[in-house]
């Protein structure tokens, strides 16, 4: 029985027996505080204990019911009519004494009324407060009942400051917010021991406190109810109270679904009559321009919700106070831009859509308030799309039309305008601005194409040109940031591990797994889990937190690897979701797998978090073999950002981790499960229907892991910074700084578990995201694959795109798998220059950095840190033996299209200090060449001719600016590139005439190099037997240019500004094919023709030569102009 009062007693004894009953009460209270008080630092306690004894020896012993009371009015909070209450139920204490000794009487009186509880003499009412500032009494008074009270006992001794022994797991902070309203809640029933404690009793109080508003909620009635019991030694009293507490969570339910619902059209209305008022402002104000309006409604929210029109008949805010004839054209306006939006079958309309409520926007409230300002009238107000000329509402150019329109009204400005100042406040990209313009560009493309059906459309005409565009720069390399790379492992093997302890939670509520509380093993139910203290550190409120997962409540230790050896867990911040799921026919919470499964997911393919979580239940193992086990196997990816469906190749564990969500799916019992829905919820998607393997009973934007993703960073960052000590590794998560803080982060300095737990989880914040994940597996997977290969079967991604989300680590100088291919890519000057590896590019210059550095400060240590190899080392034939060792290592034939070299494309210290980089090739002295080598020494010189002709033009666009909007830094790189390129050129062409006169002299199988002598020597001196066939082939080099001549650098220069100077194409001056990207026949057949036509040869010539006519031939080839050599130029 639960007191239903909160200011009225229950009796348990007959009204004669209440005042001897409440005298021996005060009686045993007096004696206790006496023992304790008595003594000179007594106080008012003392002097009022002294007041009562003069009343005599049993004063209470004839004291009325009524009187009793009215003195337990004193023990509730707030009351303020103590003194009249004390004086009038004790009329012989002396009124001074009573007024000086309020608070100690007060306290008296409250262990007055424990004492008749604990002797089963009243039921007390639930405004009944526990005694303050006597702990030390309270505690004896409750040991000595301790057998006659066991709940009372156990109860006392969650308070903090209770000196009773406490054996439980409940956290300080759940025992302090506990303790004292359960003692309130004990005593305000007949609850002595656990025995008595019924399902009807759990009900009642069930019933008593749903709500946050009931006057129960604040007693934490469900966790009192698994409390006791627990502890009850009925059975069955755990199956009833599980029971009772589940239709609650039931109930519960229900009325939060409805309360959301009543909520949410409570939020709407309150919002629909802000933005009717900020619409009301803009009209009534004094200003009207295109800036004011922009920036009141520069929030893309608002102005979303403003001026949506969903086809209803109500109104949206923004267009309530406009007349019929604004109205109309808004709508025709976003009836056709809806079709326009059909026609286009996008995934996404978000962008597209965002565009419509900026027209509807501008056509509404802006243009309506100008053409009132000017006009007065709205005669001239758009009605049809040939009056709303784009010329002059979207991308006019005031000035031009000031100047040549002959306009005599004034114009309004333009929604570009418009669009340009909201961008400006919201600080957006030149990306966002961009992708806000190019939609309504499309619109009116759609509306020329349409103009037959569209009523009044067919004078449309498309104004739009590039200077409507904001200016991009293309981006060669991503900004997500991967796990740093030392802990890549680490962090995937975390991973694992916390993706079983989720398993291992849900398993506890199946009542599968069992938890340990105070050292014994223990299996909770479903209502234990989710209300009592003693699990509140696994399953706590299912909220996202940074407090520790209490550890020691699980019956096995969380381990991870670093660095191949085991070690646990000292932290694992709650990063898990708990989530309302079907199981058994019955809703019931689980922990969400999504989060660290799509984690673990993006780690192990690289594969984009929208499409994991939208693989087919159905199809996603169509071409497994499970049959055999391999350590690959095909993944079908049923949705893709760029194209269609794909097959990934992936490891045999991703296929286990999307088996084990497979049967998790497969629990859930909700009957919408099981039917297939649209992807992303897109009706008419061209994905189709499908059943999503990471659904949850939510919208698809909260199947992500983005929230949860910051703890599991701050789960590592503890391990980094507060396991390992390591302070060099940057912080990969950090906390949003306060509102009057001028920081742009507030890093975490105290790595504790107590300090890191005390963080609100959202206020975390990180520059590494999951799609960072992504990053991490291309950087890692392209160390051994070829991009062509990463992205056709991994992660489904161009090769361009590969290359994109490639990320370097420069600090790893060693033989890795990663500088080899570093070295290698660097060959492959092609790509580097057009940008497609561009963290690769920049990764590779701070490694030839800082090769020169270290080859400057410490030869000998560069050659053994870097693996480097040195000619005069191994001449000098050094005692230790190492640089022999390092050059027989690399002491090996390269075979490359262009050249051998003979250190196996490793470049020895001399001309890495003669060139200052590695791979300068075409100067080598020591790559030997052959005939066999002209086709490709020629294509490569083709190519350098290309990018000739590339820099010169771009040199020729840079010199027509004025001269104070050019940066000679600029300048000056540009034609240090273009001087690069012809040296490479000439380089080239001088190795190609070499060869040419090899191949006219018969020396096809003869081999040349500059420095013969020093190849030779250096191989006899490493006795390399094998290589003697290749070395007896060398022949002098009759002619190779010295690059690093100053001359030379003159004559190049020299030819940079005589091509400038020549008139007509360059890439013609320069022999360069400008269309080399197609077949040589069709480029063949289609420069005949064109000789043809312009009269140059005859349709008989052509069929002479295809004839075989000799004279013919040579009339047409002496005809012809030769091509000018670079070489001849330069001499």
């Amino acid at each position: 029985m639960i007191n239903p009062s909160h200011e009225k007693l229950i009796w348990l004894i007959k009204s004669k027996e209440i005042g001897p009953t409440f005298d021996l009460a005060m009686i045993d209270v007096r004696h206790r505080y006496w023992k304790l008080y008595n003594n000179p630092d007594g106080g008012r306690t003392l002097k009022a204990l002294l007041a009562l004894n003069d009343l005599g020896p049993r004063p209470f012993f004839a004291i009325k019911r009524a009187q009793v009371e009215q003195l337990l009015i004193c023990c509730f909070s707030g009351t303020r009519e103590r003194e009249e209450i004390i004086k009038t139920a004790i009329p012989d204490m002396p009124a001074s004494m009573v007024a000086s000794s309020i608070a100690p009487l007060t306290s008296i009186l409250k262990m007055t009324f424990l004492r008749l509880w604990i002797e089963k003499k009243v039921v007390l009412p639930l405004g009944w407060n526990n005694p303050i500032n006597s702990d030390g009494l309270l505690d004896e008074l409750i040991q000595e009942h301790k057998e006659s009270c066991p709940m009372l006992f156990k109860i006392r001794a969650l308070n903090p400051k209770s000196s009773l022994v406490f054996d439980g797991t409940m956290s300080d902070k759940n025992r302090q917010l506990r303790s004292t309203g359960w003692l309130r809640l004990l005593v305000a029933s007949n609850l002595h021991n656990p025995e008595s404690f019924t399902a009807e009793l759990a009900r009642d109080l069930k019933e008593r406190s749903f709500g946050h508003k009931s006057e129960l909620a604040r007693f934490y009635t469900d966790d009192f109810s698994v409390f006791f019991a627990d502890a009850s030694n009925n059975p069955w009293m755990r199956e009833h109270v599980d029971r009772i507490l589940a239709e609650s969570r039931d109930k519960l339910r229900e009325a939060r679904k409805q309360g959301q619902e009543v909520g949410k059209q409570n939020q709407v209305s309150r919002y629909h009559a802000q933005l009717v008022e900020k619409t009301r402002s803009y009209f009534e104000g004094t200003e009207h321009g295109i800036p004011t309006f922009a920036a009141l409604f520069s929030d893309a929210n608002a102005l979303n919700r403003a001026f949506r029109m969903d086809g209803l008949d109500e109104l949206p805010p923004g267009l309530e106070m406009l007349p019929e004839k604004v109205v109309q054209f808004c709508r025709l306006i976003n009836a056709t831009y809806r079709a326009f939006l059909k026609s286009k079958r996008l995934e996404n309309q978000k962008n597209h859509k965002s565009c419509l409520y900026q027209m509807i926007a501008y056509c509404g409230p802006y243009l309506y308030q100008f053409f009132m300002d000017r006009d007065g009238n709205l005669d001239a107000y758009p009605t049809t799309f040939n009056d709303f000329t784009c010329a002059i509402y979207i991308t006019a150019d005031a000035d031009l039309l000031k100047e040549v329109g002959n306009y005599e009204k004034e114009l309004p400005e333009t929604l570009l305008k418009m669009i340009n100042i909201i961008v400006d406040i919201d600080k957006n990209t030149p990306e966002t601005h961009y992708a806000k313009i190019y939609p309504i560009e499309d619109f009116f493309d759609y509306i020329i194409g349409q103009s037959a059906v569209i009523p009044n459309a067919d004078k449309v005409r498309n104004s739009f040109s590039p200077d409507c565009y904001p200016a991009q720069s293309k981006k060669w390399g991503t900004v997500k940031k991967p796990i740093p790379r030392m802990y890549f492992s680490t962090f995937l093997s975390m991973m694992y591990s916390l993706e079983y302890l989720t398993m291992h939670l849900n398993a506890m509520a199946d009542g599968i797994e069992p938890g340990v509380v105070a050292g014994e093993l223990k299996w909770p139910n479903l209502s234990e889990l989710v209300h009592s203290s003693e699990w509140a550190g696994l399953w706590g409120t299912g909220q996202l937190s940074c407090a520790s997962v209490d550890l020691n409540a699980l019956n096995y230790t969380p381990i991870f690897y670093f660095q191949g050896k085991p070690r646990p867990f000292s932290y694992i911040p709650r990063f898990y979701r708990i989530s309302d799921r079907h199981i058994n026919g019955e809703v019931q919470p689980r922990v969400v797998m999504n989060d660290v499964r799509s984690t673990l997911l993006m780690c192990e393919t690289g594969i984009r978090q929208q499409h994991l979580v939208w693989l087919d239940l159905d199809r996603y193992a169509n071409y497994v073999e499970r049959q055999m086990k391999r350590p690959l196997a095909p993944l079908l990816v049923s949705t893709d950002k760029a194209h269609g469906e794909w097959t990934s190749i992936v490891s045999d564990r991703v296929i286990q981790i999307l088996d084990r969500q497979n049967a998790w799916y497969r629990r859930c019992t909700c009957p919408s499960f099981q039917e297939q829905i649209w992807y992303n919820t897109n009706e008419g998607s061209k994905f189709g229907r499908l059943r999503p393997l990471f659904r949850l009973a939510t919208t698809p934007k909260n199947w992500m892991n983005y929230d949860p993703f910051r703890l599991l960073l701050l789960c590592l960052q503890y391990f980094i910074k507060a396991v390992q000590g390591d302070v060099s590794c940057p912080d990969i998560v950090w906390c949003k700084p306060s509102a009057d803080s001028t920081e742009e982060r507030q890093y975490i300095t105290n790595h504790t578990v107590e300090s890191l737990s005390s963080i609100t989880a959202s206020t975390l914040t990180s520059d590494y995201t999951p799609h960072g994940l992504r990053a991490g597996f291309v950087s890692e997977a392209i160390k051994f694959l070829p991009p062509s290969i990463v992205g056709q079967w991994l992660t489904g991604q161009s090769e361009a795109l590969v290359s994109y989300y490639s990320i370097f680590d420069e600090t790893d100088l060693g033989m890795t798998h990663q500088q080899m291919l570093c070295m290698s890519l660097m060959s492959n000057h092609d790509k580097l220059s057009a940008g497609d590896f561009p963290d690769l590019a920049a990764t590779i210059a701070r490694l030839n950095q800082t090769l020169q550095k270290d080859i400057a400060a410490d030869p000998a240590g560069a050659i053994a840190k870097h693996r480097l190899m040195s000619l005069s080392s191994v001449k000098r034939e050094s005692d230790t033996g190492l640089d022999r060792i390092i050059a027989k290592e690399v002491s090996e034939l390269a075979f490359n299209t262009t050249h051998i070299c003979p250190f196996s494309n490793i470049c020895p210290k001399e001309v890495l200090d003669l060139f200052g980089e590695p791979n300068c090739c075409s100067a080598c002295h020591f790559a030997i060449r052959g005939v066999i080598h002209l086709p490709a020494i020629s294509a490569k010189k083709d190519k350098y001719r290309e990018l000739m002709a590339s820099t010169l033009t771009l040199i020729q666009q840079y010199l027509t600016r004025k001269p104070s909007a050019r940066i000679s830094t600029e300048l000056d790189q540009l034609e240090a590139e273009n001087d690069r390129f012809a040296r490479e050129a000439c380089l080239l062409e001088a190795i190609e005439n070499q060869l040419i006169y090899m191949h006219e002299h018969g020396l096809d199988d003869e081999l040349i190099v500059k420095d013969r002598e020093g190849v030779q020597q250096h191989y006899e001196h490493m006795s390399l037997p094998e290589e003697a066939r290749v070395l007896k082939r060398l022949i002098d080099f009759q002619n190779f240019p010295d690059t690093s001549s100053e001359d030379l650098s003159m004559r190049l220069a020299q030819l940079r500004h005589i091509l400038l100077l020549k008139e007509g194409d360059i890439a013609k001056i320069l022999g360069v094919d400008p269309d080399s990207a197609k077949a040589i026949a069709t480029r063949l057949a289609a420069q005949i023709s064109s000789m043809v036509k312009s009269g140059a040869i005859s349709e008989f010539d052509v069929f002479a030569a295809s004839s075989g006519d000799v004279s013919t031939i040579k009339r047409l080839v002496s005809g012809a102009d030769s091509m000018l050599q670079l070489t001849h130029m330069v001499a």
